[in-house]
């Protein structure tokens, strides 16, 4: 059999095109490397180079070998991560959230269903979440859509809606529901790590005066402590959870109300069947 080592001597030399240059980049010496060389050759039988006085090319039949033998590495280096990524997804996995209700909900669920497992998560714009899964670097995802292929599995997870929370006695105070537009330069505090509810391409949502948080103590702390509006959403508007001396008002625009969803690659569902059992449409609501 080949030594791996050999193959990939000859396509670092297809690369750096003088023995010198490939030596350097192996970190052994030039005879060192002839020898390989001469070895690769002996062990296929074939000749791959021209030698000249003080120079070694590569031949066409070398040519194909190199451009093969990167094939054949790049195989073996898949080969090795999926082995491993297999092996790691026996005792552990990954999932990205796209909002931080999703996690605050199912967190628990997943502990109590894989207690053994070691867990990690992400939590941003869902925009990449399919592709994370597709290459398997996340074995789960909560989205606000429904993916638009048949290779992946998922289940309607719950509805969340964004509020606007102000002061008692704020002039917003009597209204059940507001739009971003009635909302255009207000400064209102603004949590940044919330996933979705960035709303980044909703030019409406832009249009506000975003007094930007990004250390949640110090936004908390400023909501105690200032009249400024902040957001909140209907999970807690649900349970009746309001912030001390405030009011929340549900915000009108459509694109301010998603619908959340467990998604896995189609085949992984099984795996996740504990989870998957215990969800419905109304468990993150």
């Amino acid at each position: 059999m080949i030594d791996i080592n050999l193959l990939e001597a000859l396509v670092v030399f297809s690369e750096c095109k003088t023995l010198s240059k490939t030596a350097e980049k192996l970190y052994i010496s030039q005879p060192a490397l002839t020898k390989k060389m001469k070895k690769l050759e002996e062990d296929l039988g074939i000749t791959l180079f021209i030698r000249k006085k003080n120079k070694l090319e590569l031949n066409e039949t070398g040519k194909f070998t190199a451009k093969y033998a990167s094939r054949i590495i790049n195989n073996l280096k898949d080969f090795e991560k999926n082995i491993s990524s297999y092996d790691k997804s026996l005792t552990s996995f990954n999932i990205a959230y796209c909002s931080d209700i999703p996690q605050f909900v199912l967190e628990p669920i997943i502990k109590e269903e894989f207690n053994d497992y070691e867990i990690k998560y992400i939590m941003d714009d869902d925009e990449d979440f399919l592709n994370l899964l597709d290459k398997r670097e996340y074995q789960l995802a909560v989205t606000h859509y429904i993916p638009d292929s048949n290779k992946y599995y998922y289940v309607k997870c719950g509805h969340e809606s964004l509020y606007l929370s102000v002061p008692k006695g704020h002039h917003f105070e009597t209204k059940l529901e507001i739009s971003l537009k009635e909302l255009e330069k207000m400064a209102i505090l603004t949590y940044t790590n919330v996933g979705i509810w960035n709303l980044k391409d909703n030019i409406k949502y832009q249009k506000i005066h975003h007094l930007i948080q990004t250390d949640h103590s110090t936004y908390a702390e400023l909501i105690a402590t200032t009249s400024y509006p902040c957001f909140t959403t209907s999970y807690f508007a649900r349970r009746g959870i309001q912030i001390p001396k405030r009011v929340s008002i549900k915000i009108s625009d459509p694109e301010c109300s998603f619908d959340y969803y467990l998604v896995c690659l189609k085949g992984e569902e099984e795996k996740f069947k504990r989870l998957f059992d215990r969800i419905c449409e109304n468990t993150v609501s």
